[in-house]
């Protein structure tokens, strides 16, 4: 492998991702059929060849002190996202160099920027392969499901939002697959209740981005398995003000006070939305007032 003048490896021949994301070259063939899957269990030696100074050590999972165990398919950081998009390549005893962009940039964008390339050293040492999604039992996808949205929680409450998000649509991808398998009604309701929650908890995500179009959605998606849920009710109705959808917002309130009469959010929200509504029918009665000169 050759080096550039500033002893950055230049990756020839390199393998890019079908996401063009990162691109891979081996330098150690590994053995046999499989590569890892999501739920496995790998055990992982990752050095460090090139990282960039204002790469924070928490972007990344742990290097440069041995072997590591990670459970595919939870990342929590872009970097993590790639490492692991690296290692399902992979097969066992491989070793590879692994190139990919700080900034969310495709292979395209930085193969040439060399500020922003992260190069890692990837050895796979083992595989405890998890069983592929269609041979699981449902109890066992739900707790993966139940992980993600878990997981989800964890990185809200650290505000890494975008993250966050990820695994509630991770969780929610599981959950749709149970929907259509002859499960008990028991199983169903926690499928039911556990796609509630993380739709409404996805909703919280992206109101905090301003994304309020998608947040009505979300709330849909919600509102559709449990209609009384307080929660999508009032996020539907505060994404709706932001909207100036203001009936629509009131409506939801009203729902939301009747099943909480003492929820304070509720209330403030319903003070703000009778404000503007009224403000709202102000200025069209001023303007129709104008039009016809009366």
């Amino acid at each position: 492998m050759e080096n550039s003048n500033n002893g950055t490896p230049q990756l020839a021949d390199p393998w890019v991702s079908p996401d063009r994301s990162i691109c891979k070259q081996i330098t150690h063939p590994g053995e046999g059929l499989y590569t890892p899957n999501e739920g496995s269990i790998v055990t992982v030696c990752i050095k460090s060849v090139h990282i960039p100074q204002d790469v924070a050590a928490g972007q990344l999972y742990q290097y440069d002190c041995g072997n590591i165990e990670i459970t595919l398919g939870f990342p929590d950081t872009w970097c993590n996202e790639n490492i692991e998009k690296c290692i399902e390549s992979m097969k066992p005893g491989e070793v590879c160099e692994v190139c990919f962009s700080r900034d969310h940039k495709t292979w395209d964008e930085f193969k040439d920027d060399e500020a922003s390339k992260v190069v890692l050293r990837v050895t796979l040492k083992s595989v405890q392969r998890c069983t592929d999604l269609w041979e699981r039992e449902p109890e066992l996808i739900l707790q993966m499901a139940q992980k993600c949205k878990d997981n989800g929680s964890r990185l809200f409450k650290e505000g890494n939002l975008e993250y966050a998000s990820k695994h509630y649509s991770k969780a929610l991808k599981y959950l749709i697959i149970l929907r259509g398998w002859d499960v008990s009604p028991e199983l169903n309701e926690k499928i039911r209740s556990l796609s509630a929650v993380c739709y409404t908890n996805i909703s919280l995500c992206l109101l905090r981005n301003g994304s309020y179009e998608n947040v009505v959605r979300s709330c849909d998606k919600a509102l559709e398995i449990n209609p009384q849920d307080v929660k999508a009710l009032f996020r539907r109705a505060k994404a709706n003000t932001e909207l100036k959808n203001y009936d629509d917002a009131k409506m939801d309130l009203a729902k939301a006070e009747a099943k909480e009469p003492g929820n304070p959010d509720v209330k403030n929200l319903k003070k703000i939305v009778e404000e503007r509504l009224k403000n709202s029918e102000s200025t069209i009665a001023a303007g129709m007032r104008k039009m016809f000169g009366s």
